[in-house]
């Protein structure tokens, strides 16, 4: 599937999950999040998990556009610095291999003043490869 079918597929989910794709001044994939009142937890700050889904979603479309069909299976990621209502997270994603079994990416998530708020690593599964 090209990259920008999957995105359109995708519509609804990234649209309830606030997050938009752009292209980065190079043409690679780059994916925002506007931190909304409701993204916030009892602190304050926007929860993890969406932050963690921002990342991963950032992680398949760059794989995907490398030509797979990816589907993750492991992945951590490290939070540095809250993000806050209000934010715009940035998530930029760097293959570090794209195998024709596995891939693998690493993630930074930024603020729009360029902090480093979390940093992601996620291997997938190409899952156009295998057999079923």
């Amino acid at each position: 599937m090209e990259i920008d079918d999957r995105i359109a597929r995708d519509g609804p989910v990234l649209e309830r999950l606030n997050i938009r794709v752009v292209r980065s001044a190079s043409g690679a994939v780059r994916l925002e999040m506007e931190v909304a009142d409701d993204m916030v937890n009892a602190g304050g700050y926007c929860h993890g998990g969406l932050l963690f889904a921002l990342a991963d979603t950032a992680c398949a479309y760059a794989l995907a556009e490398a030509g797979s069909g990816p589907v993750t299976v492991d992945a951590g990621i490290t939070y540095l610095l809250p993000a806050r209502t209000g934010d715009l997270v940035a998530a930029e994603p760097e293959i570090v291999r794209a195998g024709r079994r596995v891939g693998h990416c690493e993630v930074r998530l930024t603020g729009l003043d360029g902090v480093l708020l979390a940093t992601y690593r996620g291997t997938c599964s190409n899952v156009s490869s295998q057999d079923n």
